[in-house]
């Protein structure tokens, strides 16, 4: 075979064929993996079965590693009803084990490529087994000497002109034969790997690419195989962690295959790169002092919006801080900060032209052809009059914004900001809960209703007494009736947010001052309400109003004053 075969579809296809009989095993929420019962052995000999016919088909080693990669992506995900095991036990260890029970040539033939793609527990068990099968005289496949010998022929790294994707182009070769895998980084979304696929021999590989660069569309240079796969295992480990990231069909496909040919190159070389306060306040001086930002008008607020744009490329691209593009300016602006920032008026009409130029003063820093700067320019100037409407967006805002200001109520002043998220953030700290077998996973705490559902989170101790049709009396009177402690510790929670009376939070700065801990101080709170509530039932806004309540709140937390005898303190 010449070295020149893209191998992705070409294998794809017989793959997809196989990996169907497994691709419902694993669903995370539905497969019928999940079901107590489930014939995982029936659905092992049904994929040796179809794994067997496909095998038939081919004769070249890469195409049946891209077939058993494709194969084993139906061993990631969660699965329930096994303790302490994973699919990459469950399944992947397990159709090792029926494998050898089998012994067909094609259960040796997938236990030898397991041995060199699988997981660190997979590789032995699976050598051990194909030795064992061959021991018992089934018969090798045409390809097992060839499993050794892998050789790293370059690596190399390419992307657009933004440097908003980074491609690493990984080259191999084998008996003569030459291939490539391609792993794509995408920096507007934490530096996380999107996609990955075989390709062509490096060279020709390279070849595709020559013109873009040469017309400066592309970005492409040489790595040191080390810092490659310390690239791409930072990018695979970044993508892992995200929630439901955006992934291509063949990224699942081929990731296995990937970690094989990573194990290839030299030990990982990290090149982290931090920023810190110093370094970032640094960045934005100089962006002050230059050109572009000296003739800002306001520039109390050019500083605050150059402060939010350095701390979104160091939260998503941190080793590329000063990287500019149309489409990282779009995530800022329409996204991170209506989700992140809390703005005062001149702020939030200054951002627009701090991000023109900071986005003219990065391009040139960092040579961008003029095209490009202009290309930028139209775009961050229709981004900028899109920006008002995206920042008033409730939909958009997160949850700095709502424990600052409510819907009707109005943002308050930058140096306010503080004081109001401290005293919110006290009053109810948390963004989402669980009741029973109901997941609340994003509550809106201005809502008295999430609010409410958000106190009960966190009493998981009162869950089970009233979370059915039929409260257990017994069980609340002998929880000394959790509705009331409820109910106070609802009362507390909105005189705090709300700010009323204004002693309440006045109350818990000298408690928490003093060392006591939230729950305590809460519950010191509650006591004067009960207090209250008892001798004068009345409702919140009343109660709110009551000099005697607003008066024993003045006095939690105040240390009695000692009184002098006979002139002398005592």
């Amino acid at each position: 075979m010449s070295g020149d075969r893209c191998y992705c579809t070409y294998c794809h296809s017989r793959a997809r064929k196989v990996s169907g009989t497994l691709s419902r095993v694993s669903s995370p929420n539905d497969g019928p993996a999940r079901s107590p019962g489930f014939d995982l052995e029936g659905t092992f000999e049904r994929l040796l079965s179809a794994a067997d016919a496909a095998l038939a088909e081919l004769n070249d080693l890469l195409q049946v590693e891209v077939l058993i990669s494709e194969i084993s992506s139906a061993w990631s995900g969660p699965l329930t009803g096994a303790a302490d095991a994973g699919p990459d036990v469950v399944i992947g260890e397990g159709f090792i084990d029926y494998a050898e029970r089998s012994g067909t040539a094609a259960a040796l033939a997938m236990l030898r490529v397991i041995a060199v793609l699988g997981n660190d527990r997979q590789r032995p068990k699976a050598g051990a087994a194909a030795d064992r099968l061959a021991a018992r005289g089934v018969a090798e496949p045409a390809w097992a000497g060839e499993l050794g010998g892998l050789r790293v022929t370059g690596c190399w790294a390419y992307g657009d002109i933004y440097g908003d994707q980074t491609s690493v182009l990984l080259g191999f070769e084998r008996g003569g034969q030459r291939h490539s895998v391609v792993v794509v980084v995408e920096h507007n979304m934490g530096e996380i790997a999107t996609d990955a696929f075989v390709g062509d021999a490096l060279e020709h590989a390279l070849e595709g690419l020559a013109h873009d660069v040469a017309q400066r569309r592309l970005s492409l240079r040489p790595i040191n195989p080390a810092v490659a796969r310390g690239i791409v295992e930072a990018a695979l480990l970044a993508t892992d962690m995200t929630s439901d990231p955006p992934l291509s069909r063949s990224y699942y496909f081929t990731r296995t295959l990937v970690l094989a040919r990573l194990r290839a190159l030299p030990p990982a070389q990290s090149q982290p790169v931090h920023l810190g306060p110093a370094q970032r306040a640094g960045i934005v001086a100089d962006f002050l002092a230059s050109a572009h930002g000296a003739g800002l008008p306001d520039q109390d607020a050019a500083h605050r919006c150059a402060e939010l744009i350095i701390d979104h490329s160091c939260a998503f691209d941190e080793s590329r801080a000063l990287r500019v593009s149309p489409m990282k300016t779009q995530v800022f602006l329409m996204a991170w900060v209506p989700l992140k920032a809390v703005l005062s008026d001149a702020e939030r009409e200054a951002m627009p032209t701090v991000v023109a130029a900071w986005v003219r003063w990065a391009a040139e820093l960092g040579d961008l052809p003029e095209w490009a700067c202009q290309e930028l320019d139209v775009a961050v100037a229709e981004l900028g009059t899109k920006f008002p409407v995206a920042y008033a967006d409730p939909y958009r805002a997160g949850p700095a914004k709502s424990w600052v200001a409510g819907p009707g109520e109005k943002v308050p002043g930058f140096s306010e900001v503080g004081a109001v998220l401290d005293r919110r953030t006290f009053a109810m700290p948390y963004l989402g809960i669980k009741i029973g077998k109901m997941d609340y996973p994003q509550l809106d705490a201005n809502d008295e209703t999430q609010r409410w559902l958000l106190i009960i989170g966190e009493h998981p101790e009162y869950h089970e007494m009233l979370g059915g049709p039929e409260p257990n009396f017994d069980a609340l009177i002998d929880a000394g009736w959790p509705q009331l402690h409820l109910i106070m510790h609802e009362v507390v929670t909105t005189q705090l947010w709300n700010n009323e009376p204004p002693e309440a939070w006045q109350a818990v700065q000298r408690l928490t001052a003093s060392g006591m801990e939230r729950h305590d101080v809460l519950h010191a709170l509650g006591d004067v309400v009960t207090q209250h509530l008892i001798e004068r039932p009345s409702n919140q806004q009343e109660l709110a109003r009551n000099e005697s309540y607003r008066r024993d709140l003045d006095s939690l937390g105040r240390q009695p004053t000692p009184h002098p005898r006979n002139g002398h303190d005592q």
